[in-house]
């Protein structure tokens, strides 16, 4: 929200050679947060999981899944940064099509190989 209210205000103001300093520094702050949340996650896969349990098979299987999840927060937190850049600009149209496109092109078909009676273990979709 911060963003898009920085943003927004400068442009209002007619400021958009501050707006877009505003911008750059909003979305650098945000990959940051979300770079270093995407590291915690990787390096330490094998020991998240052990809070919520103690069974080695979960353990394993989150340890698999936790490079996606940090891949997910970095490209996830940029987007929303992204969004509020958009928005504060007056421009949020391209957001609902890049997120179409993007469930177009990713999501729907990943539900269908998976549905394809082929056996998929977590390595299959990129985990590891």
């Amino acid at each position: 929200m911060a963003t898009v209210t920085r943003v927004g205000n400068l442009i209002g103001e007619g400021q958009p050679r501050r707006a877009q300093i505003a911008a750059y520094v909003a979305f650098g702050m945000g990959a940051g947060v979300m770079l270093v949340s995407a590291i915690t996650f990787v390096a330490l896969r094998n020991i998240l999981p052990g809070i919520y349990t103690e069974d080695a098979a979960v353990i394993a299987a989150g340890a698999g899944i936790l490079p996606i999840a940090a891949a997910f927060q970095l490209f996830d937190g940029t987007q929303v940064v992204g969004s509020g850049i958009l928005r504060g600009m007056g421009a949020p149209a391209p957001r609902p099509r890049s997120t179409c496109s993007a469930t177009t092109a990713w999501g729907f078909p990943s539900p269908g190989g998976s549905g394809s009676g082929r056996a998929w273990d977590w390595s299959g979709s990129g985990g590891g």
